[in-house]
């Protein structure tokens, strides 16, 4: 029956690398990510679909992915949700920024908070040093 092994029962998936996802057709791809509930734009490319259904898949495997992590950036579209819920819930609030976001863990979103902050801080300090003597307030 369904359910065994790793990948969280997904049969579908399991052992699928990204390029064997690209060969399928869009349409396919898309159906893929919606019966999964993973939300990308209806005309999402096919690498955007596979590269989503592959990180979803780790994101159901006990222990992450077998110690391999997929790179996997975050769209803009997933970008602008996560602004739009650090408007409304804060940094902190992970949780809700995750279901926001509606295709990213707890997890993903404090580690994209770590990446956005520390870019945040870099272009402020490249800010601060374009403008010698000039109060950043």
């Amino acid at each position: 029956g369904k359910g065994g092994g790793r990948g969280g029962g997904d049969n579908e998936l399991n052992g699928v690398e990204k390029g064997d996802l690209t060969a399928l057709p869009p349409q396919k791809l898309r159906d893929m990510c919606a019966a999964r509930g993973i939300q990308v734009a209806g005309g999402a490319q096919r690498a955007t679909c596979a590269t989503a259904l592959i990180a979803w898949r780790d994101n159901q495997e006990p222990g992450g992915g077998g110690g391999q992590r997929t790179p996997y950036h975050w769209t803009s579209a997933e970008h602008r949700r996560y602004m739009q819920a650090v408007l409304m819930y804060g940094w902190s609030d992970h949780v809700r920024i995750a279901e926001h976001v509606g295709s990213r863990s707890r997890q993903q979103v404090c580690s994209h908070n770590t990446s956005f902050k520390k870019k945040l801080d870099k272009a402020a300090a490249a800010a601060a040093a374009a403008t010698p003597g000039q109060p950043l307030s």
